[in-house]
């Protein structure tokens, strides 16, 4: 019976993955009659091949071979993962056919001007990654201040991708300053990825020098290439430290006294082998996803509660003393989805994985919710594509910050989606403002 569950969620995957390519294929065809490159709409189905591949595809194939193992340990039954896969093969048919029909009514032109790059801008943005990457402790919460943390996620994951931009293209486009400045802040970012333990603040930066290379200078990729293979590397090497410590070090540790912390205990991590790592890593998303679905099947819906509780974010708590945690059901830290659906299945509160948004959708409106909630991010995503590309040669790694980071998710949860509207897009406006003056005054001296 498992086996055959194990092939019914390979052949989804596989049809997943082949949907992607197909409307990748499709979208391509239609964007190239009005641009002249396409490289964010590929930048985008890069990312959704990825995350199907990855996360989908992958672990029906270890499941398979581990023979449900660490689903069964988990206290998942098997044929819960197989619903999920269902919701998720659904949500993205939905996904893609929404971004192609927009992409096909309006036709935007999506060229990226590769000639349009202003040093100083980027130079801002990496100043600004460097500093709170560097600390928030100037941010204190309660304060007038508190509402700077908007303002966090644009520039962390903004930068992140544009310093491995700046590094990959070097100094035949980018002035000596902003290669020092990318050094510096990628070298702040090893630290502090290194330090929080959280994998795929290493994996996807990983990748991504591997992508920039590949497609903007193929040059260095014969240098980044073991770059990005290495910090792959080091995640198989030391994973078991990474996950052992993640939970075990205070929060109010400092970066150097976490990773003095992890240092010392390397020896006493516990003992997983790397493809067993692999299988609960890959198929977590799926396997605790399904507390999404027992969640509903108590009738314990969120509603629209998380998305309401989103739209508190810009009020400063010195203002709103008792602001609801956006994405959260109840206003708590721990009522957030990525809490709640893994809580359904450990029945430990305080623990997290990233959500799968058709199960999140699913727990927020039942099947309502998966149609609706498949629609929205794909209308937003396409929005995000035609506005990012008027950045000219920094396109790219301004619109990878949309995905969040840690998770690379391409179907964007919706309370997410109006949390970044603050977070992401209104600063994204400001600095477009900021850019094309910028540019009028400096691109005739830089280029």
């Amino acid at each position: 019976m498992n086996f055959c569950i194990g092939a019914i969620n390979l052949i989804l995957a596989f049809f997943m993955l082949y949907i992607c390519m197909s409307y990748w294929n499709k979208t391509k065809s239609i964007v190239l009659q009005e641009s002249n490159n396409c490289y964010i709409l590929d930048f985008l189905f890069s990312i959704c091949f990825l995350k199907l591949g990855l996360y989908y595809f992958m672990p029906s194939v270890t499941h398979l071979l581990t023979d449900w193992s660490g689903v069964l340990n988990a206290n998942v039954d098997p044929i819960e993962v197989m619903y999920i896969y269902i919701l998720e093969f659904i949500s993205y048919s939905i996904y893609f056919y929404t971004l192609k029909t927009c992409i096909s009514h309006y036709r935007p032109n999506l060229s990226i001007d590769l000639y349009a790059n202003s040093n100083s801008f980027v130079s801002c943005v990496l100043v600004g990654g460097i500093s709170f990457y560097l600390g928030t402790s100037f941010i204190k919460e309660g304060s007038i201040m508190d509402s700077l943390w908007l303002f966090v996620p644009f520039f962390k994951g903004c930068s992140l991708a544009l310093s491995i931009f700046v590094l990959v293209n070097g100094k035949q486009v980018f002035n000596i300053l902003n290669v020092c400045l990318a050094i510096c802040l990628l070298c702040i970012y090893s630290f502090y990825a290194i330090s929080v333990g959280v994998r795929s603040l290493i994996f996807w930066p990983s990748l991504l020098f591997i992508y920039f290379s590949f497609v903007f200078n193929k040059k260095r990729l014969k240098v980044f290439l073991p770059m990005g293979i290495g910090g792959l590397v080091f995640l198989g090497v030391f994973q078991n430290v990474l996950v052992s410590q993640r939970g075990n070090i205070n929060k109010n540790a400092s970066t150097i006294e976490r990773v003095s912390i992890m240092t010392d205990s390397h020896t006493k991590s516990r003992s997983i082998s790397l493809f067993d790592e692999v299988d609960s890593r890959f198929g977590a998303m799926t396997t605790y996803g399904v507390g999404y679905l027992r969640l509903a099947h108590d009738e314990k819906y969120a509603g629209l509660e998380p998305v309401i509780n989103s739209l508190y974010a810009p009020i400063p708590r010195a203002i709103f003393k008792d602001k609801p945690v956006p994405c959260s059901v109840d206003g708590t830290e721990y009522g957030q989805g990525m809490y709640m659906g893994m809580a359904a299945v450990t029945h430990n509160p305080y623990c997290m994985t990233e959500p799968t948004t058709a199960g999140h959708a699913y727990w927020e409106l039942g099947i309502l919710g998966v149609l609706l909630y498949s629609i929205i991010p794909a209308i937003y995503v396409y929005w995000c594509m035609v506005f990012f590309s008027k950045f000219g040669l920094i396109s790219l790694p301004i619109f990878y910050g949309i995905f969040k980071g840690e998770f690379l998710e391409p179907k964007l949860w919706v309370s997410a989606i109006v949390l970044q509207l603050f977070q992401y897009n209104l600063p994204s406006c400001i600095f477009y403002i900021l850019y094309k003056k910028i540019n009028k005054s400096f691109i005739t001296h830089e280029w």
